[in-house]
């Protein structure tokens, strides 16, 4: 399945708000592609920009946000390690963050000097993820459809909050759909509903899941449908 077919199919199934997009990590520079600057606030504000268009965003675009950058596996200068250093402290002053875990935020461990970004469909590579807002209904769906709900052992879907970002190496190490229910930073940067989630998973476990959407939209209409009657007949029974 192409990322075309993939996207359209994320978007008819689960009538999301947004497109899908996709994130390639590149070892250089693609040829005839924008270049994001270094005015963004944040590595999360990527994914809203790359609703609108195809670019490319160098590791110094990632700069502005010391924790982003260290969990896509950016190198950070000395001043950006010692503003990272400050922004923990700052978390630990509030009571937000516990110092002893930023050694433990996972990473995006594959060589790279960058990233595109841009909706699933446009992308000019294939993807390393797709990223796309669900909320708790088509949550649901998204979940039923990648197997992540079926009660015969296998590993369920990882749910986590922050920071939003880690979802990304997350589902890259553990090679499965992954979500996140976000972070204050990232609600404040992205300004995506107070209900949206992050929804994260590898390109070759967005095919399977655009492959089963079709039928499992299709048996959860039929399911929803006898439960509105069962509904109805019980409440006529009763009255």
């Amino acid at each position: 399945m192409s990322s075309q077919e993939i996207a359209a199919t994320l978007r008819d199934q689960l009538k999301l708000a947004a497109p899908p997009i996709g994130i390639a990590f590149v070892t250089e520079a693609p040829r005839g592609v924008a270049t994001a600057g270094e005015r963004i606030p944040s590595s999360c504000t990527m994914w809203r920009l790359a609703e609108q268009g195809v670019f490319y965003a160098p590791p110094e675009s990632h700069f502005n946000c010391p924790v982003g950058a260290t969990v896509l596996g950016l190198e950070l200068p000395p001043a950006l390690q010692e503003e990272l250093m400050g922004l923990v402290s700052t978390m630990a002053s509030v009571g937000y963050f516990d110092p002893a875990e930023a050694a433990h935020l996972p990473t995006v461990k594959r060589p790279k000097r960058g990233a595109l970004y841009g909706p699933l469909a446009d992308l000019p590579a294939q993807p390393d993820l797709v990223l796309f807002w669900v909320d708790a209904t088509q949550a649901m769906l998204a979940a039923e459809a990648a197997g992540t709900s079926v009660w015969t052992g296998q590993n369920g879907m990882k749910v986590f909050g922050r920071p939003g970002c880690a979802a990304l190496p997350v589902a890259l190490d553990e090679n499965r759909p992954t979500m996140s229910i976000g972070c204050a930073g990232m609600r404040t940067y992205t300004e995506v509903a107070d209900g949206a989630m992050l929804m994260v998973l590898p390109f070759a476990q967005a095919e399977k899941l655009a492959a089963e959407l079709p039928r499992i939209t299709a048996a959860n209409q039929a399911i929803t449908q006898f439960h509105e009657q069962r509904k109805q007949a019980i409440a006529g029974a009763r009255g």
